[in-house]
């Protein structure tokens, strides 16, 4: 793994806990926020393994699904979150307040979380993964 790797790695789980914490304190469109970007900096990570890096964040997202979740390198519900929580996060705290009634507990933070863990066994070598046991 390479610093970059590791770095964005550890922006991702402080990402986490913080939407932990502001998903509790009732706070539902920070939370989401701050899962996308968790997410967005796994995505990141898996990129620098290509040694792709962008400047906006649609094309971090494109790439992310045409080299991992297309080919199957990694599960397609993480590049469907990873969508999903770009939309939250432009959507602005309405639509989080409905998110948060619907998925938030189960699909916000957890999924960011089981994204995390995903990418880390996998830089690894550990294998990752299934979806199955994310969700």
């Amino acid at each position: 793994m390479t610093e970059d790797q590791e770095e964005l790695l550890e922006e991702a789980r402080e990402s986490i806990a913080a939407s932990s914490l502001l998903l509790a304190g009732g706070f539902p469109g920070y939370a989401a926020s701050r899962a996308y970007y968790a997410m967005f900096y796994i995505a990141e990570a898996f990129l620098e393994e290509l040694r792709m890096s962008f400047s906006k964040h649609s094309a971090v997202i494109a790439a992310f699904g045409q080299h991992f979740a297309q080919t199957g390198r990694v599960p397609v519900e993480f590049h469907r979150f990873l969508l999903e929580a770009f939309e939250l996060r432009h959507n602005g705290g309405s639509a989080c307040l409905s998110f948060k009634q619907t998925r938030g507990q189960r699909c916000n933070v957890p999924s960011s979380y089981c994204y995390s863990c995903y990418k880390e066994k996998e830089m690894r070598g550990a294998g990752g993964l299934s979806s199955s046991s994310c969700f």
